[in-house]
């Protein structure tokens, strides 16, 4: 009996089998802070990228086919003002609107998109291509009759993003930030808008 009672006394092995029963809940805390970590690095980075693209678009010649050059008269409009008249000097719609011109990267005209996609492929998400970038040039009103036009260029990114997630976790996380499938995230899309720079020379009034 009091050999029975030794061996019920003895805790030899014990912190061992505590040791192999709090392991598996720490690995997969660990590996699911590497999967937030995973979302997040890709989340900012296509929002830097996305900023950048919009920063590049600025200060190159037109993304989209169509835009205009210079602000043109408004058809109709009395050619009292001179050429060099501020767009919101008059009562009138002294600048011709052209309206809101939208184009992806992949329909993109000229060398500016593949030089500003060069930039920020560094940045860009796995799997981000130029038809996941898209431009809007939309009328400001800025600018002066004859002189460059200054539209607001709009950036958006969307598209599927590969993650390599380490826990059956990642699968959970798609209900909150979206996506279907063990290996895509949908990113939200991520937009930038800024005026475009007066570089341009105009033309007649």
């Amino acid at each position: 009996m009091a050999q029975r009672a030794d061996i019920r006394q003895n805790d030899d092995g014990g912190v061992l089998v505590e040791f192999a029963l709090v392991l598996p809940l720490f690995l997969v805390m660990l590996m699911a802070v590497i999967d937030f970590g995973q979302i997040y690095l890709r989340w900012i980075l296509a929002e830097k990228a996305t900023d950048l693209v919009a920063r590049f678009a600025v200060v190159r010649p037109p993304i989209c086919p169509g835009v205009p050059i210079f602000n043109d008269r408004t058809p109709g409009i009395p050619k009292t003002s001179p050429f060099g008249t501020s767009c919101t000097a008059s009562f009138f719609d002294l600048c011709e609107n052209p309206g809101v011109i939208t184009c992806t990267g992949a329909s993109a005209t000229g060398d500016s998109f593949g030089d500003i996609f060069d930039a920020v492929s560094g940045l860009l998400p796995a799997g981000i291509e130029p038809e996941n970038i898209s431009f809007t040039y939309s009328f400001a009103n800025l600018g002066f009759l004859g002189g460059p036009y200054v539209p607001l260029v709009s950036v958006e990114l969307t598209g599927d993003v590969a993650v390599p997630y380490f826990t059956p976790l990642g699968p959970l996380l798609q209900t909150f930030y979206g996506g279907s499938g063990f290996g895509d995230l949908i990113l939200p899309p991520m937009r930038a808008t800024l005026p475009a720079e007066d570089l341009s020379e105009g033309g007649p009034g």
